[in-house]
């Protein structure tokens, strides 16, 4: 929000100032971030970055930054600032995300206390922008307004990343308060989690929209299918359960009724210079409208050749042919259109070789440190995911300044604690202390370790 305040979109700003940092510390000296690189970890640099010189080179701009190259390049900074000098323990890498966590959640509190106090506008005005995303007064809340505490205002924006991330930053709280409770044997690690787990739920509830009942539905089948399969059918009942009674709301216009009641769209005027296309759609129904929007890119699709389907329409900085496209679909507009099929295909291969080997939740008969290790991997893979998933609609995953940052802390995450789970692994075996381990053992050429069987 400070760049909405500055009138400054803060993207580049905040990925320079952690990469730049990170570089010039390797340059003057500092041993402990002079670890070897996991051979991966190189192949996929030199793949990014030669992607991008080819796309720069043909006038594309360097669109894939947007397009989760400053996702995967942060979180290998983030993983090498993990291993430096003998590792982050466990406890800290617990207590610090759940501090992250409890940040946002006081935020979203803070800001609605701000809203019921009738001072929503004010907000928008002090947040108006046209560089960075400005404050947005058409968020919905539609469980606060079927409780009568919100009257004409809008939902929850996040007065510390910006709007349209609030009902994740809830959502994805929950998820990790509740999988720290296989970690948090006595509250060693944090005293309070079934309180901050009720402030997310209630704060989930505030900011509900369809996008987060989504990826809601979406985490409990996630959860069944790949993280604990012996509780598949609970999980599937839970679903159903959950899907019939958001029907039930949306029947009776009592959730999503901007997109479900017959509501009118309206397409902003520079929305529609850049795109005729929207005339189309301008003055219908909302749910027509957001068909259109999500099919759009489709369109397009259609319409451009095979270079520019494999390497991107390009976007942003330095681009000669920038192509403007709006829509709701957000994966399909930045990543596969704009960055190109080839950096989209290689970005979701990365994210699931390195998330989908750790999402299954391991037992405890390889050990404790092994389990506490493997279960802090599976918690962040489950959370990466569904951050990936937000991107079918919202791009805030890759977009927002601090999204991106947090998004990648969670996948450096993966990478390292499965990284400490081999380790204790190897020195169980062989009867040697994990910090002689982690003095020795050089990062193999493979992706994270295959899960426990």
């Amino acid at each position: 929000m400070f760049g909405a305040l500055l009138n400054v979109a803060t993207l580049h700003i905040a990925a320079g100032l952690v990469l730049s940092c990170w570089i010039i510390s390797v340059l003057i000296g500092t041993e402990f971030l002079m670890l070897s690189i996991p051979r991966y970890q190189i192949a996929l640099i030199i793949l990014m970055f030669g992607l991008m010189v080819v796309q720069v080179s043909t006038g594309r701009g360097f669109v894939v930054l947007i397009g989760g190259f400053y996702a995967l390049a942060m979180s290998f900074v983030f993983h090498q600032m993990l291993k430096a000098g003998s590792g982050a323990s466990l406890p800290t890498i617990v207590r610090t995300i759940s501090l992250l966590n409890k940040f946002f959640l006081i935020g979203l509190v803070a800001e609605f206390i701000v809203i019921v106090a009738g001072g929503q506008i004010f907000l928008a005005e002090i947040f108006a922008t046209t560089e960075a995303l400005p404050y947005r007064l058409t968020a919905q809340a539609d469980i606060p307004r079927m409780l009568g505490i919100f009257d004409r205002q809008g939902g929850l924006n996040s007065l510390l990343l910006g709007p349209q991330i609030s009902g994740m930053l809830a959502l994805f709280s929950i998820v990790w308060f509740i999988g720290i409770q296989r970690l948090n044997v006595q509250h060693s690690l944090e005293k309070r989690p079934r309180l901050w787990l009720g402030i997310s739920v209630v704060m989930f509830l505030v900011c509900l929209n369809g996008t987060v009942a989504v990826l809601a539905l979406l985490s409990i089948l996630m959860y069944g299918l790949f993280v604990n399969r012996r509780i598949l059918m609970p999980m599937s009942i839970l679903f159903v359960v959950l899907l019939t009674v958001v029907y039930a709301l949306i029947e009776n216009d009592l959730l999503f009724g901007r997109i479900f009641s017959g509501g009118k769209a309206f397409v902003p005027q520079e929305h529609i210079e850049k795109v005729p296309e929207y005339l189309q759609i301008q003055g219908a129904d909302t749910l027509d409208f957001y068909i259109f929007a999500f099919t759009l890119p489709f369109t397009i699709y259609n319409f451009i050749d095979w270079v520019d389907i494999l390497l991107g329409i390009g976007a942003q900085v330095a681009s000669t042919q920038f192509v403007f496209l709006g829509s709701d679909l957000g994966f399909f507009v930045d990543v596969v259109v704009k960055s190109g099929a080839v950096w989209a295909v290689l970005f979701v291969l990365a994210m699931l070789g390195i998330c989908l080997p750790a999402l299954h939740l391991p037992d405890r008969k390889a050990g404790e440190e092994v389990f506490r290790w493997r279960t802090l991997a599976s918690i962040n893979a489950f959370l990466c995911l569904l951050w990936l998933a937000s991107t079918a609609h919202y791009n805030q995953a890759l977009t927002n300044s601090g999204g991106v940052m947090v998004f990648a802390l969670h996948l450096a995450l993966v990478m390292y604690a499965s990284r400490r789970a081999k380790l204790c692994r190897i020195s169980a075996y062989s009867k040697q202390p994990v910090s002689a381990q982690l003095a020795e053992v050089k990062d193999q050429a493979e992706w994270p370790a295959q899960p426990i069987r």
